[in-house]
Order: C-alpha cells, then sequence, then structure tokens
C-alpha cells in the first residue's frame, strides 16, 4: 500500500490529498466558494479572511504579503486543529485490524 497523506478540512466532508500546502489552500477556497459570504471573494480576499479569522481566534498573526502565505496558514489551521493530516497507510492498518 503506497504511503499517502490526506488531509481533513473542518467543517468538509471529504478530504483533500496532499499535494502541497498552497494545493490544500486553494482546495479550501474552491470549498468556501459554495459559501454566500465568499462566493463573490476573489483568491487573494479569501486568504485575508483566512488571516483575519485565525488573528481573531488565536495570537498567531501573518503577513498575507508575505511570498509563503499558505504554507503559514497551513501551518497555523493544522497549529490550531482545524485541519487534520491523515496517514492512509496507517487508516488502511486500523481498517484492516477493526475488521479481524
Amino acid at each position: 500500500m503506497e504511503d499517502k497523506k490526506k488531509v481533513i478540512l473542518v467543517g468538509f466532508p471529504n478530504s483533500v490529498e496532499l499535494k502541497s500546502k498552497k494545493y490544500v489552500i486553494k482546495k479550501l477556497y474552491e470549498k468556501s466558494r459554495k459559501n454566500p459570504f465568499l462566493i463573490n471573494s476573489s483568491y487573494e480576499e479569501y486568504l485575508k479572511f483566512l488571516v483575519n479569522q485565525i488573528e481573531t481566534m488565536s495570537s498567531e498573526s501573518i503577513d498575507v504579503d508575505s511570498d509563503d502565505v499558505e504554507s503559514k496558514i497551513y501551518d497555523t489551521l493544522k497549529k490550531l486543529n482545524w485541519l487534520k493530516v491523515v496517514n492512509a497507510f496507517v487508516v488502511g492498518i486500523i481498517t484492516t485490524n477493526i475488521g479481524v
């Protein structure tokens, strides 16, 4: 079994395969487009929204104009337990063991 990682986005039922931190944030943005409050937001506006939410809910501070803003947002969301990384190989073993 190939060792893959998946990311569970809090509030969304389906996991996203982890390709890069930027990829996960872009997928989160795509899923947020269903929210009527964010439907007309550009990607940059969404990043600012996320940074604002992080700063409101925690003591973390992120510069939205930095080159690696997606990476910093991802790391902070994971630290706040708003994102959870799941190793599919371990889930497969746990599933197999439960079935035995």
